[in-house]
């Protein structure tokens, strides 16, 4: 799902070049493989016949204003097993950062990511995936959120995310290549804000 027409091509231009920025200050410390599996790997359908998931965690900072400062107090909840990864996050500012990121041990190639997801906060309608190496570099790419009817709560949509074009990468990063894969939003507003995920389909590149 491109970025669409509720999601002007000037702001999202100026979401991602934020988000590469945040990306490139926050991952490193976070990326580093681990010796066993996370529960919530179980939802990530990986190129070739081998395993790409090793480790789940969330990822919370400020905006570039405050130098994408750690924020973990953002964190309201944050749950993983078999069916799906979940984060809540409660937002007390405009700008602020909610992620999830999975760590896949390895370098992989891959052209899109196909994503079972819900991902809402306060008038938000747009939001990331990100793909980095262990040493950051990597590169962001937006999507537009689908939404939700009137009423409906906690309601997920399939996303189709290309994962093409190098205007958004970030420290040499090549689009498409990478080990640590990023979901993220940013809020608008104070508020909740949500990652929920059941599925990932990491389709393999040319």
């Amino acid at each position: 799902m491109g970025l669409g027409g509720r999601y002007a091509r000037g702001r999202a231009q100026a979401f991602l070049a934020v988000w590469a920025g945040s990306l490139a200050a926050c991952v490193g410390d976070e990326a580093a493989p681990s010796s066993t599996i996370d529960a919530g790997c179980g939802i990530v359908t990986c190129p070739g016949t081998e395993a790409c998931c090793s480790e789940i965690f969330p990822l919370m900072s400020e905006g570039q204003a405050a130098g994408f400062a750690r924020r973990d107090d953002l964190l309201a909840t944050f749950n993983q097993d078999g069916d799906g990864v979940r984060a809540d996050f409660s937002f007390d500012a405009a700008d602020q950062r909610g992620q999830v990121l999975f760590n896949l041990g390895r370098n992989v190639s891959i052209s899109r990511v196909r994503v079972v997801a819900e991902v809402s906060a306060p008038g938000v309608t747009a939001a990331s995936v990100s793909f980095a190496d262990a040493a950051t570099r990597g590169c962001a790419f937006g999507y537009a959120l689908a939404s939700s009817a009137a009423g409906a709560s906690e309601a997920q949509h399939s996303y189709d995310i290309p994962l093409t074009g190098d205007q958004f990468c970030y420290a040499g990063g090549v689009a498409g290549w990478g080990s640590v894969l990023q979901f993220g939003l940013v809020s608008t507003a104070a508020g909740a804000g949500t990652i929920g995920i059941s599925s990932i389909e990491l389709v393999p590149g040319d």
